[in-house]
């Protein structure tokens, strides 16, 4: 829009009133041609009307940059000490280094830095972001910890896991998918990645890695306005060389932000696993001859807390209760014999049967202790009868869920 005001200013610029008597390219002119006056004062006034609405269509987009080089000073996030400062080879990026907060009530994510005084409408932003366990997110449309949109990148289909890989609005309650599951992961793999979010009207777009066809879509659900902000739903991530541009907004207050209210003292997390498993890439079988280790480096960013409660999740379609033994185990693995165990005997648990097809397995508050503080490096399963625990991809990955409460 800003080269077609130019063209026109530089066209009307450029015009220059016939001489008397001739017509505009040196033809005899006619008597309802011959007003050179009136006919330059009009398109000086199209010139100065021109000049005027390129000069506001300018003023109404702002540019915003951030590559952390100077800390994270624009930004405003529910808890700082979540978030660090990381660098590799010079280079310093935003790290959110908590594994994440269990959802909100009602359902939604909680954990995000929001850029600071900045409010806009219609834009284009950009980020490279790098994740650390299966997604991360980026914000927009905030106008409290209730209303606001989202677009969760993630390893996954959304036809895999319906709340992956999308486009969602919370509105008051439980979030909501406003876009088409089925599109292909955001994030394959945990190196550095490009998303470009670009928001028209009832519109926004989802680019990644320079792709000139958006990978997510929407036209409906979107918040008029709001601020814009990067974090994760339940998990941890880097972020760097942020940019926006578009058009402010008004409407947000800037002395009043409503950022989520994230407790100090008691908290409900999820840690996922790194399964390094005697069987198949696609199934843990247990039995009094299989077993396999899983690896939580999530848990050793929560130093300082006391463990409630543990559950472990294990996605087992099919199966019905059973005996399992957990132990907390040191050392490297390998497919002949999981690693010795520390001193803690083996934990028989009853696995309860959840919704859609996930074991619930109660964990001695003692392992994963041991896993915070890093006396061990795991947990160790085995069980008394065969059971087979899924593990396609990583949306049947078993995680950890804790109730921990902060150490006076």
């Amino acid at each position: 829009m800003t080269y077609c005001c130019i063209h026109f200013i530089t066209a009307a610029s450029e015009r220059q009133p016939a001489a008397p008597g001739k017509a505009e390219g040196g033809k005899t002119a006619t008597a309802h041609s011959l007003q050179p006056t009136a006919c330059y004062n009009s398109r000086m006034r199209v010139f100065v009307l021109l000049l005027l609405c390129c000069l506001a269509a300018g003023a109404a987009q702002i540019t915003f940059r951030d590559n952390f080089e100077s800390g994270m000073k624009n930004w405003l996030p529910p808890r700082p000490a979540d978030w660090e400062i990381a660098a590799e080879g010079g280079n310093h990026f935003l790290r959110l280094i908590r594994p994440g907060y269990g959802p909100g009530v009602p359902r939604r994510p909680l954990n995000y830095a929001l850029l600071r005084d900045r409010c806009f409408s219609n834009f284009t932003l950009s980020t490279r972001l790098r994740r650390a366990g299966k997604s991360l997110m980026i914000v927009f449309g905030y106008q409290d910890t209730l209303h606001f949109n989202y677009t969760h990148l993630s390893v996954d289909r959304g036809t895999q896991q319906k709340v992956h890989n999308g486009i969602f609005r919370v509105d008051g309650g439980e979030r909501a998918r406003i876009d088409d599951p089925d599109r292909p992961p955001a994030l394959p793999d945990q190196e550095w990645h490009t998303a470009k979010l670009v928001r028209q009207g009832a519109q926004v777009a989802v680019y990644m890695d320079g792709s000139a066809e958006p990978l997510l879509s929407v036209n409906q659900g979107l918040f008029p306005y709001g601020r814009v902000g990067i974090g994760s739903f339940d998990e941890s991530g880097d972020f760097d060389d942020f940019q926006i541009t578009g058009t402010p907004s008004s409407a947000c207050d800037s002395a009043d932000v409503k950022l989520p209210a994230l407790a100090d003292t008691a908290l409900t997390v999820k840690a996922a696993a790194e399964v390094k498993n005697y069987g198949t890439e696609q199934a843990l079988p247990l039995g009094p001859d299989g077993f396999a280790l899983l690896d939580f480096p999530g848990l050793r960013q929560w130093p300082g807390y006391q463990v409630k409660q543990a559950l472990l999740f294990l996605h087992a379609p099919g199966q019905t209760a059973g005996q399992l033994r957990v132990s907390a185990v040191k050392g490297q693995w390998n497919e002949k014999a999981p690693p010795s165990s520390l001193g803690f005997a083996w934990k028989a648990a009853t696995a309860q049967v959840r919704q859609e097809g996930w074991l619930a397995v109660p964990v001695d508050a003692a392992l994963v202790r041991g896993m915070i503080n890093g006396e061990s490096d795991g947990l160790a399963l085995s069980a008394a009868q065969p059971l087979t625990i899924d593990s396609r991809e990583s949306t049947f990955s078993p995680y950890l869920q804790l109730q921990l409460e902060k150490t006076r």
